[in-house]
């Protein structure tokens, strides 16, 4: 059903996963097809290619079971997703540490060694090669007090509103020309 396969605990969370074969709440069979249903674009480029909500709601309504049943089950899938989630993301966190070391490693030999190549020598091996080239990165000039100046023309600036002192001010009855505050019921799954 699921196309992720872990054949150890994760993360040291000693949960063993399998999560193909034993999913973590029992489902029924039609609620296994609407998982495969979920899970068979999982390859597309991008979230928009993969299942909508239209073909899923098709999906559900093709079953025969009655509405608290599907609810129960479509609850049921939203936690297996999300225990999931939080086990590939701790796999993500253990792999970045591991990233992290292998990056400082490799940039202490790339240091060792320009510090101990001079410019004009070059290395050849079956493994690799080692050469100098020259390039070119703009430095500022900086003043007495430290502090450099940006002429206007070569500076690039990016404005994005504040929503959380908006919605403080909103709230507090400011007027903010374009703007309201929305009021919504978001949906708590437990």
């Amino acid at each position: 059903m699921c196309a992720l396969k872990f054949e150890r605990p994760i993360a040291n969370q000693g949960i063993p996963v399998c999560l193909d074969k034993t999913p973590l709440w029992q489902l029924t069979q039609d609620f296994r097809e609407v998982a495969e249903l979920l899970e068979k674009d999982w390859d597309a480029v991008d979230e928009a290619e993969g299942v909508d909500l239209e073909h899923l709601e098709l999906a559900l309504l093709r079953l025969k079971a009655d509405r608290e049943v599907k609810i129960e089950n479509c609850l049921k899938l939203y936690h297996s997703y999300r225990a999931r989630r939080e086990l590939v993301m701790g796999e993500i966190t253990r792999l970045r540490a591991f990233e992290g070391k292998f990056n400082r490693c490799a940039s202490n030999l790339k240091a060792y060694l320009e510090g101990n190549i001079q410019a004009s020598e070059k290395f050849s091996f079956a493994s690799g090669a080692i050469s100098w080239r020259n390039s070119e990165s703009v430095k500022p000039d900086y003043s007495e007090d430290g502090e450099t100046l940006v002429p206007k023309e070569y500076q690039r600036v990016s404005i994005s509103p504040d929503l959380t002192k908006m919605k403080e001010a909103l709230k507090a009855g400011i007027e903010i020309k374009g703007w309201n505050l929305l009021k919504k019921n978001n949906i708590q799954l437990k």
